[in-house]
């Protein structure tokens, strides 16, 4: 028998990691909502509790009203643009290979073009140091790269080049000089 089941997880003041989850399926199952900064010169209402307890019944039905909603939506909650924008940053937070291979300046991403795995990842490296980033380990790069490798358009080889193991349709973006003056002239 299929049981359904959600966890509320809420929190504020940081970001949403997770500890050893680094793949899509960690934040496939998340919906990050964000709330309004605090007005400035609101003050806060001590009794706030005691004024949603007189109003429990009409909270109960107003929950009882989204429950219905999401049942006869085959339980998938609708996603605001804001909340979709919210998970990718947080992916984004979470993951910087993302931020890099987005990144412009470092690739080159071109049919028959090769890189070794250890070349790839000297490359996130210095992105990283460019960046203030923290590089994370050469496995859990390697790993995440090849995961994700359709997503990129890039194919791995164990014999890449030569008996190296690599990757084709990337390679090393080369350094183009800046024509004409530039303003330390």
């Amino acid at each position: 028998m299929l049981r359904r089941y959600a966890r509320l997880i809420a929190f504020g003041n940081g970001g949403l990691h997770a500890l050893y989850d680094k793949t899509d399926g960690f934040y496939r199952r998340q919906l990050i909502l964000t709330t309004k900064d605090k007005v400035d010169g609101r003050e806060d209402d001590p009794y706030l509790i005691d004024k949603l307890r007189k109003e429990r019944d009409g909270i109960f039905l107003w929950a009882l009203e989204g429950l219905q909603r999401l049942v006869s939506n085959n339980y998938v909650f609708t996603e605001s643009v804001d909340a979709k924008q919210n998970l990718v940053d947080a992916q984004e937070e979470g993951n910087n290979i993302l931020a890099f291979m987005k990144s412009e300046g470092y690739l080159q991403f071109e049919i028959g073009k090769k890189i070794s795995s250890t070349d790839f990842y000297n490359i996130y490296v210095s992105w990283c140091e460019d960046n203030l980033e923290k590089p994370r380990a050469s496995a859990g790069f390697l790993h995440y790269i090849k995961e994700n490798q359709k997503r990129y358009g890039l194919i791995y080889d164990a014999k890449c080049i030569g008996n190296r193991r690599g990757f084709h349709n990337v390679c090393k973006a080369e350094f183009t000089p800046v024509a004409g003056k530039t303003p330390f002239d």
